[in-house]
C-alpha cells in the first residue's frame, strides 16, 4: 500500500502562512513597481528603487535571530512596512536626481547633489522610526510578544540596511542610466553605420576589351558674305556769322 504524509496542526498553519506570504510578496512588488512606473513615467527607475528591498529582507531576519525572536505573522507584517519605509527612502534620492538634471547638471554632480541633499530627511525619518518602535520592542504585557515580533523586525533591519541602501541606489542609478542610454542611442548607430565600416569584400579584376571609336570629319561650313548698303548722310551747311554779314 502507498502511503503519504501531511502537515497537521501548527506546522500546517505555518506552511500556509508561508505560502501566502510568498504570494503577498510578489503581489507588493508588482503593485509597487506599476505605481512607480506610473509616477516616474519611467521602466527604469522603479528597478532602481526596488533592488534595494530585496537587501532588507536577510537584515529583518538577522535581527529576528540576534533578538531571539520567532519569525510568526505579525513579523511578517513588519517586514511589509520595512519595504514601504526603505522604498520611500530610494525614492527621495531618484526624484530629488532627476529634479537636478533637469535643470541642467551632469549625471555624476546630480546624483552626489542628491544625495547630500536628501541624506538630512532619510535620517530624520529612519531615528524618528527606529524610536518609535523601541517601547514596543521592550514593551511588557498581553500581547507584548506579538507586537514585539513586528517592531523587532522594523527595528533591526531599518538599522542595519540604511548604510546600505544608501550606497545601492545611486549606483544602480548610474548603471541603469547608462544602459537606457546605450539601448537609445542603438538604433541611431545601426541606422548611420557607414558602408566603410562594414568588412570590405575584395572584387575580382575584370578587364575590359579595348573599343575603338571611327573618326568623324564634320564638313566645313561657309557662311556667305553679306554687305550692307553704304548709307549718305546729308551735307548740312551752316552759315557763319561773317556769311550773314555778307548777305546783308
Amino acid at each position: 500500500a502507498d502511503y503519504r504524509w501531511e502537515f497537521i496542526g501548527q506546522a500546517k498553519s505555518l506552511k500556509e502562512t508561508n505560502a501566502n506570504f510568498l504570494i503577498a510578496f510578489g503581489l507588493a512588488f508588482l503593485f509597487m513597481y506599476m505605481i512607480l512606473a506610473a509616477q516616474f513615467e519611467s521602466l527604469v527607475h522603479p528597478i532602481t528603487i526596488l533592488l534595494a528591498l530585496p537587501l532588507t529582507v536577510p537584515f529583518a531576519i538577522l535581527s529576528l535571530i540576534l533578538l531571539r525572536t520567532n519569525l510568526d505573522i505579525y513579523a511578517m507584517f513588519g517586514l511589509f512596512m520595512l519595504f514601504g519605509i526603505v522604498k520611500k527612502n530610494g525614492i527621495l534620492q531618484v526624484d530629488y536626481t532627476n529634479v537636478l538634471r533637469a535643470r541642467g547638471e551632469p549625471r555624476d554632480r546630480a546624483i552626489l547633489d542628491a544625495n547630500a541633499v536628501r541624506l538630512r530627511p532619510i535620517l530624520m525619518t529612519t531615528v524618528m522610526l527606529v524610536a518609535a518602535m523601541v517601547p514596543m520592542a521592550l514593551g511588557e504585557g498581553p500581547g507584548a510578544a506579538s507586537r514585539a515580533g513586528m517592531a523587532k523586525v522594523i527595528l533591526g533591519g531599518q538599522v542595519l540596511s540604511l548604510l546600505l541602501t544608501l550606497l545601492v541606489t545611486p549606483v544602480a542609478y548610474s548603471l541603469w542610466d547608462d544602459l537606457e542610454q546605450g539601448v537609445a542611442r542603438l538604433p541611431g548607430w545601426l541606422a548611420g553605420r557607414r558602408p566603410a565600416d562594414l568588412p570590405a569584400t575584395p572584387l575580382p579584376a575584370t578587364s575590359l576589351p579595348a573599343t575603338s571609336l571611327p573618326a568623324t570629319s564634320l564638313p566645313a561650313t561657309s557662311l556667305p558674305a553679306t554687305s550692307l548698303p553704304a548709307t549718305s548722310l546729308p551735307a548740312r551747311a551752316t552759315a557763319g556769322p561773317r556769311d550773314t554779314a555778307q548777305v546783308r
